[in-house]
């Protein structure tokens, strides 16, 4: 009967009780056929619902299966723009222009991207498991590991400088 399910579940004329299972709205029968059914029409409001529950069941994978995002985090702007948050990405742009207050709050928001990086990647991307999101996230993560790197690096030097009156 899961077949049918599967099947039927997408037609205009699937009917299910608990009496009686899965019918057809046309001919009150219980489906029989092997391959195809003729009277089969789909329905598209019930097909985008369950397009719909399939995304939400693929989308559920725990954080902690994902990781810290490097590449959202070292490189927050590219990957915003890169994994289609655009929206976000014309924020922290404007954001980073504001002295100060604004570097800060681009900061917050480049560590809570790295903390969520993994799962927008997850919902962006059409990764079958949780290795290949993985893969296809590991040259962010080397790229966004050394701007960081780096950063800490000169940010050091600066505060040398700036102890020893450079």
């Amino acid at each position: 009967m899961d077949k049918f399910d599967k099947f039927c579940n997408r037609c205009q004329h699937y009917q299910y009780s608990l009496e009686n299972g899965i019918t057809c709205a046309l001919t009150g029968e219980k489906p029989a056929f092997e391959e195809s059914c003729e009277k089969f029409e789909i329905d598209f409001e019930r097909e985008k619902n369950l397009q719909k529950k399939a995304q939400a069941t693929r989308t559920s994978v725990p954080a902690d299966k994902l990781g810290f995002s490097w590449g959202a985090f070292g490189l927050t702007g590219l990957w915003l723009l890169f994994h289609g948050k655009i929206g976000a990405f014309f924020g922290i742009l404007f954001l980073s222009f504001i002295p100060i207050i604004g570097q800060i709050i681009v900061f917050f928001m480049a560590l809570n991207y790295g903390f969520t990086g993994k799962d927008i990647a997850w919902e962006h991307c059409n990764c079958k498991s949780v290795e290949e999101l993985k893969q296809k996230e590991l040259g962010w993560d080397i790229a966004g590991g050394i701007v960081f790197t780096l950063g800490l690096i000169f940010f050091g030097f600066m505060l040398l400088g700036y102890a020893l009156g450079w």
